[in-house]
């Protein structure tokens, strides 16, 4: 093997190997900014809904949770993620609340639209007991989040809440089904594409390496005769004449 086939072969697979750091890296990081992490809760408003998942109905959300707010004093935020990165429900709904700085008369409804599952988060000695939440997440949130009703589990959660605080049964609200997954599948990340550019890379090292043996073999091939191609014959000894 030449030196310069050599260089070649090192060349291409030292191409491969920065490929391939680059999409390990590009995965990390796209993994990382997928996840759904404890969030940050708007200033303007009790609402953050991260995949659309409201669409034209959030204004009927706002209107219950302002509802809410005004008769009993109770400020319900209501968070959509597609998923809780990996954490129980509970667990991501009580660190956002964290987060948030959450204060007793504030409770947190948190969904997870892709896997359907939600949490609540509620200060200690607050107007709402955990069993009381239980009752309202029972009756009006997980009827509604069974048939893809993002926005009737926010209002069923509100009207429930209010309910409670007055003393009457938590009403079972109407459903009216949403979009089944608005998180939709993750995308596939960059780190999944590791093997299939490594094949690649390897396949064109390997044809650099043949195609610089096939050029070295092209250049020294020899006759059956033992003579090159470009060999000049010697001239014809005179007594052979």
């Amino acid at each position: 093997m030449t030196r310069t086939v050599i260089r070649a072969v090192f060349r291409a697979v030292a191409v491969v190997g920065v490929l391939l750091a680059a999409l390990v890296a590009g995965g990390i990081g796209a993994a990382g900014a997928r996840a759904d992490g404890p969030v940050v809760l708007p200033s303007d408003g009790q609402v953050l809904d991260r995949v659309g998942a409201l669409r034209a109905r959030r204004p009927e959300v706002a209107d219950a949770l302002d509802r809410l707010l005004v008769a009993r004093g109770v400020r319900l935020f209501v968070v959509y993620v597609r998923d809780f990165s990996g954490r129980s429900a509970r667990a991501w709904a009580d660190a956002t609340a964290e987060r948030n700085g959450l204060g007793r008369d504030d409770v947190l409804l948190a969904v997870a639209t892709h896997d359907r599952r939600y949490g609540w988060a509620a200060a200690p000695g607050g107007p709402l007991a955990r069993e009381a939440l239980d009752e309202v997440a029972r009756t009006a949130v997980a009827p509604a989040l069974r048939h893809h009703d993002w926005a009737g589990a926010a209002i069923g959660a509100a009207g429930g809440c209010g309910a409670v605080l007055a003393g009457r049964p938590v009403p079972v609200p109407e459903i009216t089904p949403g979009p089944a997954d608005p998180g939709g599948p993750r995308a596939s990340s960059a780190s999944d594409l590791v093997l299939p550019v490594a094949v690649v890379g390897g396949a064109v090292a390997i044809g650099a390496y043949s195609w610089f043996r096939r050029r070295r073999r092209a250049a020294t091939r020899t006759t059956p005769g033992g003579d090159g191609p470009d060999r000049a014959r010697p001239a014809a000894d005179p007594e052979d004449r």
